[in-house]
């Protein structure tokens, strides 16, 4: 073969090879979840190719001098070597993907029922969740794990016996099906679940209680499968039936916050026993379409029973709607437009009501967002929850709006609510908002910085409000918001991050000589020992007992003097040292040390 001919080998072979190759890729991208986050997914489909692109060059060339004459016969070999390779590579991978079993097209949920020996209680409940956990083992080794929840408010007793269901997604067809729970010290013991590498259909039915001879604890379990598209959980709500559909079940952990079960899904909804059928009808079209699946419920604590609901997301925005329990068909009401998940914004005075708030995952019907108080925005509503009532305001002219921030506080007559926005002409300065709900212009209030102590925007709260602003009753006219005449210096305090493995308190605006009193005050309250006294250094150390802390000062931008210890799995001396420090700060004695809120941008 001529050395024009086998370049043209080379070439063919090569591009051919390398389309093969991103083929292949791009399965083992789904295989084993390769995320597309900064392009790493096509990252390696292409990557991948340049390899087969390379591999076939070579193969090819080497084939075609070698095999002799015959362009197609030197093409072929060479194809049937490289795509031999790469079916033999591309087998490997796909078998030792975690790829989810399916049963008629659907991927799978298992369902399990724990059963405890009769007259013996369930472990103590706690503020923390309880998850089913399935693991894949092979060679007698756990490889990986999933968890789903454990639902121990849908504890039941039947016969004497607890038991306590969950559910988690088969996520895998690989190894052996062990299952526990968490936390550990429910369940002394894991159990196998028989089930093969793909679920049967005989599997949609509970099995019998297993193990058949009981371990030492007496506990049993029960399985089933469940098609991502039938219903896996059903709740009751007063006359409400909400049922979840679950394509996926998993656990989030928010900062802060207790891991949570949750769950992509879909929930249908009965009331009184009949299904509901919500008539949606998007923004700007006049044609109604009956929905019988909501993307998201939550359910709302007033006198009567009522859902809110939302249906039909398209580019991250649903369509909300209440419904309210009456003697026969529920009461539909249209909200309108509402961000997924769906953006609750409790309105209350009460500090301490949304220092518990919790955020809620996603995929659960959802109990707690409005048992926070009786009044919220909801898609540019306020909805009182005692009343069962909706009042559209005016959401133009908040181009400003801090969103992450909730509203600071709701008048008496509950015809206005406040909201914290930046200062449309001076970057970095803060303006209080105030929105009327008879349709009157919003108005808006100054803040001075230099008297209206705080050191981030988070601690423009009820508290702060309440401090430094107080509402004004005139017989005939709403609530309004003024200004207090005087009022006493509201106390400083930091910020703690609240990440498990690393936190870091910080306290400004600081002035110079807060770092070097912040470190005498370790001294005294947890007797430190310094390690470091290098007054230009970024970083100072201490020592509590074997724990090194870092004190920094940075005095640029958002100048402030930091309390913080390289990560690890125990950071809670960074935690009771800013509960302690801001129980000092309360007492004024750091104030010298402390100057006024710093600039910030928007």
């Amino acid at each position: 073969m001529t050395w024009l001919a086998s370049i043209a080998v080379a070439i063919l072979s090569g591009l051919l090879t390398m389309l093969a190759a991103g083929f292949v890729a791009t399965l083992a991208v789904d295989w084993h979840r390769i995320s597309s986050f900064e392009g790493n997914s096509g990252y390696f489909v292409v990557g991948l190719g340049l390899v087969g692109l390379v591999g076939g060059l070579l193969v090819g060339f080497v084939v075609s001098r070698y095999l002799g004459p015959g362009f197609f016969k030197a093409l072929g070999v060479a194809l049937l070597i490289t795509c031999s390779c790469i079916g033999l590579i591309g087998g490997i991978s796909r078998l030792m993907a975690d790829v989810p079993p399916t049963l008629g097209g659907e991927t799978v949920a298992l369902a399990v029922e724990f059963r405890w020996p009769a007259g013996q209680p369930l472990p103590a409940a706690d503020s923390a969740e309880w998850f089913l956990r399935l693991h894949s083992a092979t060679g007698g080794t756990l490889r990986t794990s999933r968890n789903g929840p454990l639902w121990r408010e849908d504890a039941r007793m039947e016969d004497g016996r607890w038991i306590v269901p969950g559910a988690v997604s088969l996520f895998t067809e690989r190894g052996d099906r062990i299952i526990d729970v968490v936390p550990d010290s429910i369940l002394k013991n894991g159990f196998r679940v028989p089930i093969g590498r793909s679920p049967k259909r005989s599997q949609l039915e509970w099995s019998e209680w297993l193990p058949r001879k009981p371990g030492d604890d007496g506990i049993t379990f029960r399985f089933r499968v469940v098609p991502a598209n039938q219903p896996l959980r059903t709740e009751a709500f007063g006359p409400f039936e909400v049922t979840t559909i679950a394509r996926w079940l998993g656990e989030v952990t928010y900062a802060g916050q207790p891991p949570m079960w949750s769950a992509t899904a879909e929930f249908r909804i009965r009331h009184r026993g009949q299904p509901v059928v919500i008539p949606h009808r998007p923004d700007s079209v006049e044609t109604v379409t009956p929905v019988e699946l909501a993307t998201a419920v939550a359910a709302v604590r007033g006198p009567t029973p009522a859902l809110m609901v939302q249906v039909t997301i398209e580019q991250g925005v649903g369509t909300c709607y209440l419904l309210v329990s009456t003697a026969g068909a529920p009461r539909i009401e249209r909200v309108g437009s509402c961000a997924h998940p769906m953006q609750l914004a409790p309105l209350t005075n009460d500090a301490a009501e949304l220092a518990t708030t919790t955020l809620m995952p996603e995929g659960r019907f959802d109990r707690t967002s409005f048992a926070r108080s009786r009044y919220y925005l909801l898609a540019n509503h306020l909805f009182d929850s005692e009343t069962m009532t909706l009042r559209p305001y005016d959401s133009a002219d908040q181009s400003q709006l801090i969103d992450r921030l909730p509203p600071i506080g709701i008048a008496p007559d509950a015809q206005s609510f406040v909201r914290a926005e930046w200062d449309r002409d001076t970057t970095g300065k803060l303006v209080l908002a105030v929105t009327r709900l008879d349709g009157g212009p919003r108005y808006r209030m100054s803040v001075d910085a230099a008297r209206m102590r705080y050191f981030v925007i988070d601690h423009v709260d009820q508290a702060w409000l309440q401090r430094h602003f107080e509402w004004r009753h005139e017989p005939g006219h709403l609530d309004s918001l003024v200004p207090r005449a005087s009022f006493a210096p509201m106390p400083y305090r930091g910020t703690l991050s609240t990440a498990s493995d690393y936190r870091e308190y910080r306290l400004g605006p600081a002035l110079p000589g807060l770092r070097p009193a912040v470190i005498d005050w370790l001294v005294a309250e947890f007797k430190a020992e310094r390690v470091t006294s290098d007054e230009s250094a970024f970083a100072q150390e201490v020592k509590i007992g074997e724990t090194v802390l870092h004190v920094s000062y940075s005095p640029d931008g958002e100048s402030h003097v930091g309390i913080w210890m390289d990560r690890g799995p125990d950071t809670r001396l960074v935690a009771e040292i800013a509960r302690r420090l801001d129980a000092a700060l309360a007492t004024y004695r750091f104030d010298q040390f402390i100057g006024q809120p710093p600039s910030s941008t928007p």
